[in-house]
């Protein structure tokens, strides 16, 4: 199973745990946005035949690839946010 077939997996999941209760899960929260961002990056270093940009669009993917691993890793470690 792919990588991003698990995390979708495991949003629709948590989605599930928490539609009713005043907890967060941080990729339910911010997965939808996290992936439109992620397409239009892609899109626009696509798009592009300027070189710098390229560049510089592809180190954007790979920093917010980083990112999404680094929430990963407190979604492991901390579970579900409280809310108030």
């Amino acid at each position: 199973m792919k990588k991003s077939e698990l995390k979708k997996i495991i949003r629709e999941e948590y989605k599930k745990a928490i539609t009713e209760s005043s907890e967060y899960d941080l990729f339910v929260t911010i997965g939808n946005e996290y992936e439109s961002l992620y397409k239009k990056l892609t899109n626009l270093a696509k798009n592009t035949n300027d070189p710098d940009w390229k560049k510089a669009l592809t180190s954007l993917i790979l920093d917010l690839s980083k990112w999404e691993d680094k929430c990963l890793a407190y979604n492991s470690k901390l579970g579900i946010i409280p809310g108030k």
